[in-house]
């Protein structure tokens, strides 16, 4: 039988040998093959940081032209509107690189 001293210190370990990994969620419409792209870019951005929790919507919104695309945060996290697939895709990939090299993404219109 394991005293509760050792089973305190085999979770300890675990803590500090493999951190728990940060909470990332990215929505978007899968039938949409740019979006899927900027999605995993964004994903293996995440992947280097250690953000707490992180959420990402990518959408399409007819609104802005061809190509054109959206950055804004939200209440719930980033939101990536695109005025087509490739909009969506650009923007996502601005979104990646922009949790690459700087620490907090800006809002802006492209």
């Amino acid at each position: 039988m394991s005293s509760p001293l050792s089973v305190f210190t085999f979770l300890v370990a675990l803590l500090v040998f493999h951190p728990m990994s940060a909470q990332f969620r990215i929505a978007y419409d899968s039938a949409l093959p740019q979006a899927a792209f900027a999605a995993d870019e964004i994903e293996a951005a995440l992947a280097d940081r250690s953000e707490p929790s992180f959420a990402v919507r990518l959408e399409i919104d007819r609104g802005l032209g061809d190509q054109a695309y959206k950055l804004a945060e939200g209440e719930t996290g980033w939101i990536v509107s695109g005025g087509d697939a490739r909009g969506v895709m650009y923007g996502g990939l601005e979104l990646a690189e922009q949790i690459r090299v700087i620490p907090d993404p800006v809002s802006y219109t492209h």
